[in-house]
């Protein structure tokens, strides 16, 4: 991997104009030197190793000579899936907890593992899964990968997934929105070439933290550490089994989505004990909202999603409170 960046770092210093395409060359050219069956480089894998090498082995990165106007160039050709914060604002989608609906939408899956209208298998809900739809989890681990991919994540946009929102209670709500601006907050390493902060630890694998792992990172592993110590896992398994008599029931006809919610979310553990610490004051959401107003990584827009049915004055009144600043409906055919 060092061999590639330093053939980068000398043909940016020689003044070469390297783009994409120039980097897929430089990689394939080191792959056909590898072995059949040795690991290939790819581009994913770079910026991650330049990180850490400045990170953890500093005598390393000096021996590499790299000015700050280098690093800059070097950070924007590793950059993974520049078009996602290609308009100067990262987007950070997380997911509520599994939890009732008040809605009968005909097109709306009854995975009893999510949310009301999401599937297990899709990508995000399975990193909610990994997270324990921990709000403040799934912020952490996200800003970690954009950073990685070399994005710029000084502006966010927080995305809430989840069926309708207001009809979760009220304290899940502000509790949910609080941790959101908080773990933005208590990001705040710097990303190198970039006024973005980087969060350098390893915060997807329990157990992987330094001595040194920041505030939040930290802050992560406490809570991994609660929702084990709650009983709640995140291996797929674990989780198909713990909603297989339910969803099996509700496959059949003989138990509706929201009693299946219910006993499984409210009535039963490891989640009956969870949702115990799962609220806030609107005090509480007040501090980081003033936080964030000076943060390293400001909210510039906050969309929840709901129902056009709870899109009353009340709930427009709390959801503005809250710092929505865009609310998502789901419609139904006018035609079934």
């Amino acid at each position: 991997m060092e061999s590639i960046i330093s053939e980068i770092l000398d043909r940016l210093r020689a003044g070469e104009e390297l783009d994409a395409k120039a980097l897929l060359r430089i990689l394939n050219d080191h792959n056909k030197r590898l072995d059949a069956n040795a690991p290939h480089y790819s581009k994913k894998k770079l910026l991650p190793f330049y990180l850490r090498t400045k990170e953890r082995d500093p005598q390393r990165w000096q021996s590499w000579n790299i000015t700050p106007e280098l690093e800059q160039q070097l950070v924007h050709l590793l950059q993974v899936k520049p078009r996602r914060s290609a308009s100067g604002v990262a987007t950070i989608t997380v997911i509520t907890k599994p939890w009732k609906c008040g809605g009968a939408c005909i097109y709306c899956p009854n995975d009893l593992r999510m949310p009301k209208s999401y599937l297990s298998d899709e990508p995000a809900c399975q990193r909610a899964e990994r997270n324990y739809f921990d709000p403040y989890l799934q912020v952490t681990s996200r800003l970690r990968a954009l950073n990685q991919m070399g994005h710029v994540t000084d502006k966010i946009e927080l995305i809430v997934l989840g069926g309708t929102w207001s009809d979760y209670p009220r304290a899940y709500q502000i509790w949910f929105i609080t941790e959101l601006f908080r773990a933005l907050n208590d990001a705040g390493d710097k990303l190198p070439g970039r006024s973005t902060p980087f969060l350098g630890k390893d915060i997807e694998r329990p157990g992987s933290l330094s001595p040194t792992t920041s505030f939040e990172a930290a802050n992560a592993r406490e809570r991994r550490q609660f929702y084990r110590d709650c009983g709640l896992s995140y291996e797929r398994d674990d989780l198909v089994a713990f909603t297989q008599t339910e969803q099996r029931l509700v496959d059949e006809g003989k138990l509706t989505y929201n009693e299946a919610m219910v006993n499984l979310y409210e009535t039963r553990e490891p989640w009956k004990t969870i949702a115990q610490h799962q609220h806030a004051t609107l005090d509480e959401l007040k501090r980081e909202h003033v936080r964030n107003e000076q943060a390293a990584h400001r909210v510039v827009g906050l969309v929840v999603e709901t129902r056009p049915s709870l899109i009353t004055p009340e709930n427009l009144t709390f959801l503005r409170t809250l710092g929505a600043t865009k609310v998502q409906m789901g419609v139904q055919s006018l035609d079934q």
